[in-house]
């Protein structure tokens, strides 16, 4: 028997949509283009996940995925839905997604490209419902062609180009909290206690487990992105003698998902853990540990720090954690978060200068320090670049040296030093330049060019294709 005969060949790599070298790198693996150009496949997979205990900053990294993804891809379109306490404003996510992306979100979602519904004017499961069908509309033989678009990434064998889907992107906030129809009639008919209601979160469960259930090769067949984020607090133990079970190897004993069927993490292609979030303050002036210009007075308690654990990845390793440095009014703040991890857990990766004054080996004309960096870090693009190549290299050799020849690897002084000698130019690469794939179909006004490419050209097997 041949299974070739049987079954259709899959694509060798269903590539996340790339984010940020933090979450790329963490979460996919490196692949080699038609050009010879070295493309990332993690960012935002078909299904993440988010669990912590509230507010720890779940729903602020949730709407980070959802804005940063749609910033890097212009193609596609994005839904965030709110099944808590109906909070989030266009004017809110406006201001995430600038933050995320350096540029005005109002138009993003004035286009309607980045739509917003609640709770209180749809259910979780008729919006699910809804979407299924607009998504496999997607995929009917007239619309195909209009929604398929070309990935950089090959076949290995052939040579051929890859394609999927335009994405289209579902946040879900929380479903924890997300509601289904027959549940709510059942609770505005009767009071609670009444018999009729006994059985609602039995019924919830196994109607979201249905849900879940559908999100395995569904989302793949038809570009649907779904990002949800789920409570945990403490599980409550009803036999003090049985055994504990520890479902998720890198979850704190005592600890459990709420409200979410038993299925739901392991469905997930990625799911975190907020261990811990806090305001991050100097420990003598109390202002923001990185302030910003007009931020800086005492007790100000804007600027946060949330830990981040990967509890589960089919794209990377699970057990690595992170943090994530964010601004209650802001969103996400992820140069600042690359810098603080280079800083800190990469033990000055790349960064030169003393214990106070600082400036990136990449890009050695700005000089910072504590009270500076958040700032410059938001008014230069080419400062955010050298920090944004910078730790690639760091990850490159951390998660990826089974891919990358470890003989490439050098530090980005040296890295620099040597791509001048060959006549590259330090400005062009950092203003004109992307880390993120695009699809072939697609112009983007920056030429794609990640750290993995420095390495090779540097050692001169690589030349960027879009220069010959």
């Amino acid at each position: 028997m041949d299974f070739s005969d049987i079954a259709p060949k899959a694509n060798f790599t269903h590539p996340g949509l790339n984010l940020c070298p933090l979450i790329d790198l963490s979460t996919g693996h490196v692949h080699k283009g038609k050009h010879g150009e070295m493309l990332c496949s993690g960012g935002l997979r078909y299904t993440s996940g988010i669990g912590g205990m509230s507010n720890m900053g779940k729903s602020t990294k949730a709407h980070f995925l959802l804005t940063k993804a749609l910033g890097n891809y212009r193609m596609a379109n994005g839904l965030a839905a709110d099944f808590e306490i109906p909070s989030i404003t266009p004017t809110r996510m406006a201001d995430i997604y600038r933050s995320a992306n350096f540029e005005d979100g109002e138009p993003v979602i004035d286009s309607g490209r980045l739509w917003m519904t609640d709770g209180s004017v749809i259910t979780g499961d008729e919006l699910w419902g809804r979407t299924v069908t607009g998504l496999s509309n997607k995929i009917k033989k007239e619309n195909l062609k209009a929604n398929t678009m070309t990935l950089p990434f090959i076949d290995p064998k052939t040579g051929a180009h890859l394609t999927t889907i335009v994405p289209s992107i579902s946040e879900y906030d929380s479903f924890s909290l997300f509601t289904i129809e027959k549940i709510e009639n059942v609770l505005e008919e009767n009071n609670p206690g009444d018999k009729e209601t006994l059985i609602t979160a039995m019924t919830a469960s196994g109607a979201k487990a249905q849900i879940v259930q559908r999100m395995g090769s569904y989302p793949a067949r038809v570009g649907g992105y779904w990002i949800m984020t789920a409570h945990v607090d403490k599980e409550i133990v009803t036999d003090t003698r049985a055994i504990p079970i520890k479902k998720l190897t890198y979850l704190q004993n005592g600890l459990g998902l709420k409200h979410v069927p038993r299925n739901w993490p392991f469905m997930m292609n990625t799911l975190w853990y907020v261990c811990n979030t806090k305001t991050m303050a100097h420990k003598d002036s109390k202002e923001p540990f990185y302030p910003s210009a007009g931020e800086r007075e005492e007790g100000d308690t804007d600027l946060m720090e949330s830990k981040f654990l990967t509890l589960r990845s089919k794209g990377g390793p699970a057990g690595w954690s992170y943090d994530f440095l964010f601004s209650q009014r802001k969103g996400v703040l992820m140069p600042l978060t690359e810098f603080h991890y280079l800083k800190n857990e990469a033990e000055g990766f790349g960064i030169g200068g003393n214990r106070d004054h600082w400036f990136m080996d990449l890009y050695d004309s700005v000089k910072m320090q504590r009270t500076t960096v958040r700032d410059k870090l938001d008014e230069d693009p080419m400062l955010r670049r050298a920090v944004e190549l910078t730790i690639e290299l760091s990850l490159l050799k951390k998660f990826h040296s089974h891919v990358i020849d470890p003989s490439l690897f050098c530090d980005p002084k040296t890295l620099l030093e040597d791509l001048t000698k060959m006549g590259y130019d330090r400005d062009e690469i950092l203003s004109t330049t992307r880390s993120f794939w695009q699809p072939l179909e697609y112009d983007h006004e920056k030429k794609y060019l990640h750290a993995a490419d420095l390495l090779n050209i540097r050692a001169g097997t690589y030349k960027p294709y879009w220069m010959q």
